[in-house]
């Protein structure tokens, strides 16, 4: 299990590189306490080892605490897994933008942080360790949400295959790209699976996709950089929902999370592959000019 600071640390990081802004620390101690719940919600277990206590403005991790010196982690850390990086990323969408007074009021919605405060004045500051079985709770409540793909995951379809290709995968197709998740219901780990469009192997086990989503909140969709797929139009690759390839978030996956091919796009319909192949070569550009 990773460590939290080593968490926080790629919080921090994560944080400027998606904002440019430095992390403050209130504000991390929320992120890291929403990233263990959401942890909780996805995988069914805890995100890191460490405690949090439940002091008057939220949770907060004595360890960082100690350990956090002009907006670094002052201790030796190392890469954290995929799968919390994952999560991590996800939280700092959600809830990064917001005001570190903000996430200190949705702190206090918590059963958790509720928990660890009786008996205590509200402008008391308290050292009460949050009950890992607390903000297990506490994740019961959340409808996990992909950032990447923007779909919750209970939108994904179930995929129950837990064995992995072993022939190389073709760029230029759509594939299913799977993604543990803990079935609240059924108390166990399971699997969603989502459509995803290979662009070139990034080492032995890494492949570099592009997400093919429906994009459960309309707003977030990119009039430049998310390409429409109607499967009236196009109903040789197999989509059911009117998608959206998004050529803007990039990302990786390993091979032994993908899966059946869904279509063939580059041999169908040429012409969509390279609008798709343009617009991700824009963004590309626009992020290094923004670089520069």
């Amino acid at each position: 299990m990773d460590k939290i600071t080593n968490v926080a640390d790629y919080i921090i990081k994560r944080y400027h590189e998606l904002t440019g802004e430095c992390l403050d620390e209130m504000k991390l101690h929320k992120l890291l306490y929403f990233t263990q719940r959401e942890s909780f919600a996805i995988l069914g277990r805890p995100a890191f080892d460490g405690d949090f206590e439940g002091w008057k403005f939220g949770p907060v991790s004595r360890e960082v605490r100690n350990n956090f010196i002009n907006g670094e982690i002052v201790v030796a850390t190392e890469p954290i897994s995929d799968s919390i990086q994952y999560i991590a990323s996800n939280v700092i969408i959600e809830y990064g933008s917001l005001a570190s007074w903000r996430l200190s009021e949705l702190s206090h919605r918590e059963i958790s942080w509720s928990n660890s405060r009786k008996g205590l004045a509200p402008g008391e500051n308290g050292n009460r360790i949050i009950a890992l079985s607390d903000i297990k709770e506490d994740a019961k409540k959340v409808r996990p949400y992909d950032h990447v793909w923007d779909m919750y995951y209970d939108e994904f379809d179930n995929d129950d295959d837990i064995v992995a290709k072993v022939v190389p995968y073709d760029r230029e197709n759509i594939y299913k790209a799977r993604t543990p998740f803990y079935d609240q219901a059924a108390r166990q780990m399971s699997y969603k699976a989502r459509p995803a469009l290979i662009l070139a192997k990034a080492d032995n086990d890494d492949y570099v996709v592009l997400p093919v989503s429906s994009v459960t909140n309309r707003s977030n969709i990119d009039p430049v950089y998310d390409i429409e797929i109607d499967p009236v139009l196009y109903p040789r690759l197999n989509l059911r929902n009117i998608s959206y390839v998004r050529t803007h978030k990039q990302t990786v996956v390993h091979r032994a999370n993908l899966r059946d091919e869904i279509g063939d796009l580059k041999s169908e319909y040429e012409d969509l592959y390279l609008e798709i192949l343009e617009k991700r070569e824009a963004f590309s550009n626009s992020i290094t000019q923004q670089a520069l």
